[in-house]
């Protein structure tokens, strides 16, 4: 017999799939309910030997037939009998791996399988007995089954399966509940896996076989699929509830439901459930389904978005809606007029409606649930309403089947792709799940229906809210029961809100469901009052703030979605709500929750979506004052008007103290309130503007009467006065700050938000004026003669109360009257900015009227007025409503010395809105200021031309002196408000040390929240403060910079740039790399910013180094800065002198890196690494900062400053290589590659031409070798250090370690640069021989002129420099030749070596590349300014040249043995170098060289392609560099040193390279686009110069930059575009990252970018002078790339469509675009403009076939690969470079003609492009054969990846498609007008392109629409088409209107989506229709005016025309 413990092999053990991991479930052992007892196996054992064997060798022929007699024998015992099955079981499975056949059985394994499989299902499910029932916990039994299943689906049998297996089920699942309700067993992960657990998954198989046959277990029986779901429920409830999820019991409970639930629901859907199953099922499984459903799988989803979790939710919704609501139910429900005794005429309606159908019983049952406080299931209600209108829903889909079938198929795969989604996550307590079934209206009946479901839901909820209103609320659990009822009125909510169920517009319900809707929400907000008014009397303290702010969100969640169903629920009492809001932010200054946040998050959110929703109606000024009211009610004094004015009141007394103005504040603190209403205002009708001055006079009015200001004037001259005893002391308090806070910040808002337009500018003058006169009686006190002006206000503000005698009451007085301050002075802030715009856009004689009003003389005045003038006195800053205006100086003055004096605490936004109004003052004054000086200057220069007598000079005498008192008054006034404003950099500097010091002293955690300002003034504080000031002078640094030669503010403005340097270093940042990341609103403002931000902005702002302070003072500042972190940092360091006054002594600092390096210190270190990045930012600040102002002196400081920083980083590296802390050695070491970066920066702008300073600071520091050796020796000390670290401690090393290299060798290229330059110079400055003579100068004189300069030059103090350079670098060089050679001499395929001496090579060979750069850099110039032949008189064998020719020799030589270690079996590159002079670069003389091309060791190459050995990499990058320097050489020197037998390697070096990147299929390592541009830099000196005849080789090496530009732009996918596209595209600002090396390795786009450049670069250098068949030879390349044929097989087309991701072409096609743009843009000469122009109509037929394959809806979306080796570019750019290469082509039709038929395709092309714009969605699926996929394969939709469109692409495409039509427009104005209908089918598809629909609705839906800001652009492109019709009228006169009407009829909204162009986007386009009307004639205007007839498109063309006259029409007058 087969021993029991053998083990099951491992293809039947089920495996569990989990979350996390996937346990292997092992074989469960005897220790079984089945085990035997020890007596028992004795009796079996004995039985065995008289019973006949079923061992297969002895009896084969008899053995199925033996065991089934076994099982049928009576006599054998019932354990034996599964002992015998399993092990038979066992047996087979072993024949079956051992190929045994059973063909010589009796009884054959099919009828065995069938009685075997009958006899375990009846162990199975016999019911009663205990044995029987411990058979289904028995491992035996269902692995038996589980055979006979799998067996019978190899050989086809058929079972037979017992109804009651469900039993088996049922106890499976309640055992392995039993298990995970054990505390001590669910707790333990052990117990649920190894050999104890296999059970459960031999369960699961079977259960999922037993499924999957095709009859499946047909089980009518429903009351038994209740009673074992029941348990399936509870266990994955159980499962979630207790989070085991993850777990190996948590992955079978949700697999094994799974498997259960799936039969069930479509038993559900195939057998409805009839009546009384209807009740049962309601009564046994709603509870645990909506349980399920809501609390435990919603919550899932969002949180563990898992595969097994999604269909676990589908399959619980089916169960559901099968069960509930299948179409044998519906109609029940469809009839229940719940809704009628809601109507308003209820006398004629029965009010006793009731429903007597079983139906009824879902509604009972939800009510019992109510009463019963299950509240865990109430949650689930509005997924049940969300069922039922999907039921709706999919029943109405399946009427619609034949007309709308393809359109729901997609749909449905896209929501099945789009998942669970929530319609408002930020405001929905419950994620509703997003609609599965197609998106349909509904027809009223069927609203109606769905509404009376809704009602019979939300009554129960709302019954229950009443009688918790009736209660006291004492409870805590009361108030538990309170929030989960609220939970779920809102789940109910925001079901209804995302079905869009009721509209208003088709109610048939006589208004029934209104009224039923303001019911509901009447409920709501009265209990919102009952719970404000809830004392702590009522409830314990603790209860309240825990459960306070949970059940206020509830409440404002719940009015939010009453405000989404309808709006008019308000009703007139919107002030009610605004109060109620405002009521609950002021009761949070009293309630201190940890929760309170989200009770101020869904207030604000309610508050935004009010202002929008009236936004909408046009009512926002409604909005807005009610709010206004509901703040003044606050404080109230319960007058019987104002109760009467909100029913809310009555329920709520004032809730008022000391932070209640702070708590309300919250809400016009909040960016996002304000926003919302800058957008309602910015955007209401121009006709509005004025009214809502008007209203907000009104107002303004009522405030100040609510704060009893200025309540009654006599004759402008007695003044109101408050009685502050007539009502409490601390509601004036409070009154004050609402009043400054809140109020303020309202009317602030809504000032600054309003557009001034030409249309409304002369309404809106007198209103503003209306508005200015309000606050005239207190600002008037300011100008009383008798008293001072601001103790005149403080009378005026209560001084007549004698009651306030003590300190604290004159404290809170004062702080009082700054709050009124505050008000009064921002709304005279704003309203006179907003007057000075209505001044500018008014007519000239209007102007000047309110100019002269206001006291303005410079808005409306012209310059010939104020030449005229002879009375230059300024008015002050009141002037427009106090004459004579205070002066503002005085004010601030006295308000400074009032209340700034001793404490500013609650002084930060008057202080703030002082410094506004000084820096506006400041503007004026400058401005007046300037026109004084201009008159100043014309009267002199009139004095100096003409000749007048005694009295006309006299007369200007007089008109001189008086100008020059009038500027030096005004010079002083604006001295003194510069010193006010300046006057707080003391603050600014205290709050950065501030920062500094706090207890964090974490680099990346210093920018806290409290450190950021919001632009909020009055929520202003300590630490928000000096950033506002901070932010105003910076903003406003040009005006404050003209009075910087003041002697009063020098010291300050040197503070400023102290402070400017400071605050701009990353301590003050979270991360260096994110100080430019702001975070933008919609608008394109900051949201928050800090000292940090702001200074970087104007330190990158180009603009501030104009200004002459800054230019003299910053360098010295910066040196200041730098030196101090210097010594800050190095305060510790071995470095004894640390003196900044000179250059270093080199020599010594030689013997001290000598000795550094040879000692090793084990002292351990700690350095400020704070400092050190401190250090880093200001050297990259230095690096981007504009250097041409700098003079010699600020550059020799510089240069000082930086050398000293670099030989102490050096030092203190060395000292550190023993010791442990790599992270501090990598910080000092990137400050070390800093400094080098820093020294290239500055060397390289004293080598440019257009600096002109003093060089000899330079010559200084490059004298002598030793700072040569420094240069050298230090990196190469610091990477022998880093070559002896671990990888793991330095991994960010290797890439920074290069730039080191990089930087170093670009001071090489400076000085050999500057130096050979003065050589050079010499020469082409001299005269020419034989000037002055006839004939041609021959050689010899030549010859005798250099003899002549022979002398000169061995004093010459450049080249002596140069010579003793090169020597040095030669001295290295050979003593590095040694150790280098060894290496190489090692340099064997697969053998390492030592990275130190590849590196040292690497950066050896780059300090060649340098000085050879720098040699023909300065030739190069030379030859351009002086001509060749000066250029070619230097010559290399002569003395003192001979020492330089030697050095370069050497160099070369080293080179060359550097290239052996990238030769094939030690191979010796030949370079021909013996003979001392070597002829011009000729690559194809030295023919015998191209035996070695073989030698390339391609596989190490290979390697280095895909990223291997980055050193070696980088050896080859810096090799190819150096040799690219040779063929310049050669070039411009006759005799130059020169190795071109290595040219054909060098090639072959290149090509190789470029081939095996353009042919790799994973996209290589961003540093293998670092290392290659080695390779392109020598094709690009190779085309430069190329002299080959070879065509050959020209066209291969064109091919070659093909596949290299083809594989750049398959990696950048929808990025790739043109190199005029990014051209013009591009702006010029300066980037902190300006430094190539370090911003080339940093970013992986940027890496790919540059080698892209680089390559066009050199493909631009072999078409700039070619021959005439070389240039034929790369056009029919190029011409071959684009029709899409491959090298020379005609057969390998490149270009296909219909593939499942959209259309494609190779990578070579994508290149050949690129490519012919560079030809069209750079090629020139008669000769090649006449080989492209017989080409180019090839070209662009080639370029319509490419569009006509790709032009797709799928070029819209990114593009996704399919698998790996997918390398084909996007379609989208493809298309885009198409397009914008036919632009080019038509835009130059003087040079090349395009035939008609061509011009027609360019006028389709854009209509073709966009003609399906409108219905593309955000995700698009791919395109799959299986797009109609059923339940069963939702785990396949789940893993298909979607395409999600490119906004930008779209911009782009747009813009670029109407570019091409203008510009065709433009220059085939003849053409275009035959294609005219082409044109006008093509500008309408754009057209339809610019309607947008709401933002809610889009996401909804799923359809893509541009945001506002983007369709404002694609407006200004289109308008451009319209414009080139006007300009082309003579043409196109008779089809303008054509064009006028489709825009008509688009914008009445008449067009694909029916919802017009939004007023932003029009106005962007208003102009080109403005042009179109122009072109029209009247008859045509006429003729439209017929055809619309009555309706919006005839009242669109009457406005069109009426504004059109207004604003467009010239009618002759200037």
């Amino acid at each position: 017999m087969v021993d029991s413990s053998v083990k099951l092999t491992k293809k039947d053990k089920r495996k569990l799939n989990s979350s996390q991991e996937k346990p292997s479930l092992t074989k469960r052992r005897r220790n079984d309910p089945l085990k035997k007892e020890p007596k028992e196996v004795e009796e079996v054992k004995s039985w065995s030997l008289t019973e006949p064997g079923l061992n297969p060798s002895e009896e084969r022929p008899w053995r199925n037939l033996q065991l089934i007699l076994s099982l049928q024998n009576k006599q054998i015992d019932l354990q034996k009998k599964v002992e015998l099955a399993f092990d038979f079981v066992d047996s087979i499975e072993k024949e079956v791996r051992n190929d045994v056949g059973d063909d010589d059985e009796t009884v054959n394994i099919s009828r065995l399988i069938v009685f075997l499989s009958d006899w375990c299902q009846s162990l199975l499910v016999s019911p009663g007995k205990k044995k029987y029932v411990e058979a289904c916990l028995d491992f035996r039994c269902w692995r038996i089954f589980e055979f006979c299943l799998k067996e019978s689906l190899k050989l086809y049998v058929s079972l037979n399966f017992s109804r009651n297996l469900l039993r088996a089920i049922g106890y499976v699942a309640r055992n392995v509940l039993s298990f995970v309700s054990d505390p001590s067993l669910s707790s333990n992960e052990s117990v649920f896996a190894g050999e104890e657990f296999e059970l459960f998954g031999v369960v699961l198989d079977c259960v999922s076989l037993m499924f999957s046959f095709q009859n499946g277990l047909s089980n009518e029986n429903l009351e038994l699929w209740i009673s074992n779901i029941d348990p399936v429920l509870k266990l994955v409830h159980k499962i979630y509830a207790q989070n085991l999820v993850g777990s190996n019991i948590g992955a079978f409970a949700i697999q094994f439901s799974c498997v259960v639930l799936e039969p069930f629901a479509k038993f559900l859907r195939i057998h409805p459930t009839r009546k009384n199953g209807f009740r049962d099922f309601v009564d046994k499984l709603l509870e645990p389904l909506l349980l399920l459903l809501d609390d435990v799988l919603y919550s899932q989803v969002n949180e563990n978005n898992s595969v097994l979790t999604k269909k676990l939710s589908v399959l619980v919704e089916d169960v559901l809606s099968h069960g509930l609501f299948h179409p044998v139910h519906i109609d029940g429900f469809l009839g229940l007029r719940g809704v009628e005794k809601y109507a308003p005429s209820i006398e004629a309606k029965d009010s006793n409606l009731v429903i007597k159908s079983y139906h009824r019983h879902l509604f009972d049952k939800l009510e019992s649930i109510v009463k019963l406080k299950k509240n865990m299931v109430l949650s689930g209600i509005g997924q049940l309403f969300h069922l039922f209108v999907g039921r709706i829903k999919k029943q109405k889909g399946a009427s619609d089947a034949g007309t709308s079938g393809k359109d729901r198929g997609t749909r449905r795969l896209e929501d099945d792709l789009s998942g669970h989604l929530s319609t408002d996550l930020s405001r929905s307590s419950r994620a509703i799940p997003d609609n599965n079934y197609s998106s349909g209206t509904y027809s009223a009946e069927s609203r109606k229906s769905l509404f009376d479901f809704f009602v019979q839901l939300l009554e129960p909820l709302l019954l229950e809210m009443d009688g918790y209103m009736q209660s006291n609320l004492a409870a805590r659990v009361s108030l538990v029961d309170v929030h989960c009822t609220l939970k779920s009125v809102n789940s109910l909510l925001a079901s209804f809100v995302h079905e869009k169920v009721y509209t208003r517009t088709e109610d048939i319900s006589e208004g029934a469901c209104l009224n039923f809707l303001k019911k509901a929400y009447n409920t709501v907000v009265s209990f919102a009052a009952k719970l404000l008014g809830m004392s702590d009397s009522d409830i314990d303290g603790k209860t309240r703030k825990e459960m306070f702010p949970l059940l206020a969100k509830e409440l404002f969640l719940a009015v939010g979605y009453f405000l989404d169903i309808e709006y008019d629920v308000i009703g007139s009492d919107l002030i009610s709500l605004w109060f109620m809001m405002l009521s609950y932010l002021a009761s949070l200054s009293y309630l201190d929750s940890p929760d309170q946040c989200l009770l101020t998050s869904a207030i604000l959110d309610l508050g935004c979506q009010l202002v929008n929703l009236y936004s909408a109606l046009r009512q926002v000024n409604y909005s807005i004052f009610t709010l206004c009211k509901a703040v003044r009610l606050l404080i109230s004094h319960h007058h019987e008007g104002e109760m009467s004015c909100t029913r809310f009141f009555s329920d709520s007394g004032s809730f008022y103290n000391e932070a209640t103005a702070a708590s309300v504040g919250i809400l016009l603190g909040s960016q996002e309130f304000k926003l919302s209403i800058h957008h309602a205002v910015k955007f209401i009708p121009e006709g509005q503007a004025s009214e809502l001055i008007q209203q907000l006079t009104a107002d303004v009015t009522e405030s100040m009467k609510w704060m009893e200001i200025g309540s009654s004037v006599t004759e402008g001259k007695e003044i109101g006065r408050l009685h502050v005893s007539d009502h409490d002391m601390l509601s004036f308090h409070i009154q004050a700050k609402l009043l400054g806070r809140v109020l303020s910040e309202i009317y602030m808002v809504l000032l600054d938000s309003l557009s001034v337009t030409a249309g409304n500018c002369s309404l809106l003058g007198p209103s503003i004026k209306e508005l200015v006169s309000t606050i005239y009686p207190c600002i008037s006190s300011l100008g009383d003669q008798n008293l001072d002006g601001v103790d005149t206000l403080f009378s005026v503000m209560g001084s007549t109360s004698k009651n306030m005698v003590g300190e604290n009451e004159k404290e809170s007085r004062g702080i009082s009257i700054q709050w009124i301050f505050v008000f009064l002075f921002r709304l005279y802030i704003s309203c006179r900015s907003l007057y000075r715009q209505v001044i500018s856009l008014t007519p000239p004689g209007t102007s000047r009227k309110l100019s002269l009003a206001m006291g303005d003389s410079f808005t409306a005045y012209t310059g010939r007025d104020w030449m005229e003038k002879s009375d230059w006195t300024d008015d002050g800053y009141f002037s427009w409503i106090i004459n004579p205006s205070p002066p503002l100086l005085d004010l601030i003055h006295h308000i400074s010395d009032t209340y700034f004096k001793d404490n500013i605490e609650d002084c930060y936004p008057l202080i703030y809105i002082l410094h506004i109004m000084a820096l506006q003052r400041l503007v004026d004054l400058s401005r007046h200021r300037s026109s004084l000086e201009y008159l100043l200057q014309r009267n002199e220069k009139l004095v100096r031309i003409k000749k007048f007598d005694d009295a006309d000079l006299s007369l200007y005498s007089k008109k001189d002196k008086k100008l020059k008192k009038r500027i030096s008054i005004l010079e002083q006034e604006a001295v003194e408000l510069a010193d006010f404003v300046l006057g707080y950099l003391s603050l600014i500097a205290d709050n950065y040390l501030s920062i500094l010091s706090s207890d964090d002293t974490s680099c990346e955690t210093k920018a806290h929240e409290s450190d950021k300002w919001d632009f909020g003034i009055c929520s202003m504080n300590k630490k928000s403060l000096p950033i506002a000031i901070w932010w105003s002078i910076c903003q406003n640094i040009d005006i404050l910079c003209i009075y910087s030669s003041s002697k009063k503010l020098k010291k300050k403005f040197k503070t400023f740039l102290t402070l400017l340097i400071q605050t701009s270093l990353p301590c003050l940042s979270k991360c260096f790399q994110q100080g430019v990341k702001h975070k933008i609103d919609e608008d394109g403002r900051l949201k928050k910013i800090t000292l940090f931000q702001i200074s970087q902005n104007l330190l990158q702002d180009s603009t501030l180094y104009d200004h002459k302070f800054v230019r003299r003072n910053l360098p010295s500042r910066f040196c200041h800065a730098l030196e101090n972190l210097v010594l800050l940092l190095f305060s510790d360091s071995l470095v004894s002198d640390k003196n900044f006054d000179s250059f270093p002594v080199w020599s010594e600092v030689l013997i001290t890196l000598e000795n550094s390096s040879a000692a090793v210190s084990m002292k351990q270190t700690t350095l400020p690494f704070t400092n050190v990045k401190d250090c880093r930012s200001l050297l990259n600040l230095l690096c981007w900062m504009p250097k041409g102002y700098l003079s010699s002196k600020s550059f020799s400081k510089l240069v000082t400053c930086v050398l000293h920083l670099d030989r102490y980083v050096v030092a203190e590296l060395l000292h550190c290589q023993g010791t442990p802390s790599s992270y501090g050695f990598y910080e000092l070491f990137q400050l070390f590659v800093t400094c080098r970066k820093t020294l290239k920066n500055i060397f390289m702008a004293l080598c440019e031409e257009k600096i002109e300073t003093n060089l000899s600071s330079l010559i200084t520091v490059a004298e002598g070798s030793y700072f040569i050796t420094w240069l050298f020796k230090s990196v190469s000390a610091v990477i022998e250090l880093l070559d002896t670290m671990s990888e793991d401690c330095m991994s960010n090393s290797e890439i920074k370690k290069f730039s080191l290299m990089d930087h170093t060798s670009y001071v090489f290229f400076a000085i050999s640069k500057y130096q050979f330059g003065q050589i050079v110079h010499f020469f082409g400055n001299s005269k020419q021989p034989g000037e002055g003579f006839s004939g041609v100068v021959s050689e010899q004189s030549i010859l005798n002129e250099s003899n002549l300069r022979f002398n000169y030059l061995k004093d010459n103090e450049a080249l002596r420099s140069l010579t003793i350079m090169a020597e040095g670098l030669k001295e290295q060089a050979e003593n590095l030749l040694v150790p280098s050679k060894e290496v190489l001499d090692n340099a064997l395929v697969g053998i390492e070596k030592k990275a130190v001496n590849i590196n040292k090579m690497s950066f050896m060979i780059s300090c060649f590349g340098g000085f050879l750069w720098g040699l023909a850099s300065a030739l190069n110039q030379a030859g351009e300014r002086c001509g060749e032949l000066k250029a070619k008189l230097l010559r290399w064998k002569r003395e003192p040249l001979l020492k330089l020719n030697l050095c370069i020799n050497v160099f070369v030589d080293f080179i060359n043995d550097a290239l052996r270690m990238f030769l094939e079996n030690d191979q010796q590159p030949r370079n021909g170098s013996d003979s001392p002079i070597i002829d011009k670069l000729d690559y194809c003389k030295d023919s015998e060289n191209l035996g070695v091309l073989h030698c390339l060791n391609k596989h190490l190459l290979v390697g280095l392609v895909k990223g291997d050995h980055p050193d070696r990499a980088f050896l080859l990058r810096q090799l190819l560099i150096t040799y690219s320097a040779i063929p310049r050489l050669n070039f411009r020197v006759d005799g130059a040193q020169s190795s071109s037998g290595m040219a054909p390697l060098i090639i072959k070096f290149s090509q190789f390279l470029l081939l095996e990147l353009a042919n790799s299929v994973e996209s290589p390592p961003p540093f293998t686009f670092v290392w290659l541009d080695g390779a392109v830099k020598y094709l690009e000196e190779l085309g430069s110069h190329f002299t080959s005849t070879d065509s050959t080789l020209y066209a291969n090496l064109i091919g070659l930059h093909l596949r290299a530009i083809g594989k750049c732009i398959s990696l950048q996918g929808k990025r790739a575009t043109l190199e005029s596209h990014e051209r013009e595209s591009s702006t010029k600002i300066l980037h902190d990252d300006t430094g190539l090396s370090e911003s080339f390795l940093s970013y992986d786009s940027h890496c790919l970018d540059e080698f892209k450049a680089r390559l066009r670069m050199s493909f631009k250098m072999f078409i700039k002078n070619p021959s005439e068949l070389q240039l034929l030879s790369a056009i029919q390349a190029i011409e071959r790339a684009l029709v899409g044929v491959q090298g020379a097989h005609a057969r390998m087309y490149e270009i296909t469509t219909g593939s499942a991701d959209g259309s494609m072409v190779s990578s070579t096609v994508a290149a050949g675009i690129d490519c012919l743009d560079l030809i069209l843009e750079h090629c020139s000469g008669r000769k090649c403009l006449n080989v492209v122009r017989s080409h180019i109509k090839s070209f662009v037929a080639a370029l319509f076939n490419i569009i006509l394959h790709l032009q797709s809806p799928l070029i819209f979306y990114e593009k996704v690969a399919s698998n790996e080796g997918d390398r084909n570019p996007d379609p989208g750019s493809v298309v885009l470079m198409c397009v914008e290469v036919l632009t080019r082509v038509s835009g130059k039709h003087a040079l090349f003609q395009m035939d008609l038929c061509h011009i027609g395709q360019s006028l389709r092309i854009p209509g073709a492009l966009f003609q399906d714009f409108h219905q593309l969605r955000i995700s698009e699926a791919p395109i799959s054969s299986n797009l109609f996929l059923d339940e069963q394969n939702h785990t396949s939709i789940v893993s298909m990846k979607s395409h999600v469109l490119d906004r930008q692409f779209s911009v782009n495409l747009f813009a670029a498609s109407c570019r091409l039509l203008y510009t065709v427009l433009k220059h085939h104005k003849s053409e275009c007008e035959r294609c005219i209908a082409v044109l006008e089918q093509s500008v309408s598809f754009l057209l339809h392109c610019l309607e947008t629909v709401d933002a809610d609705l889009v996401v909804r839906k799923g359809y893509f629409s541009w945001e506002v800001q983007e369709g404002q652009k694609c407006a200004g492109f289109l308008r451009r088409i319209y414009e080139e019709i006007r300009q082309q009228k003579d043409v196109f006169a008779g089809h303008c209107y054509k064009f006028l009407s489709t825009y008509i009829w688009v914008f009445s909204g008449y067009g694909p989506r029916k919802t017009g162009i939004r007023r932003e986007i029009d106005d962007a386009l208003k102009p080109g229709v403005y042009a179109l009307i122009d072109a029209c004639s009247a008859n045509d205007l006429q003729y439209l005016h017929t055809v619309f007839g009555e309706g919006p498109c005839r009242n669109t063309l009457a406005s069109l025309q009426r504004d059109y006259k207004l604003n467009f029409q010239y009618e002759g007058k200037v």
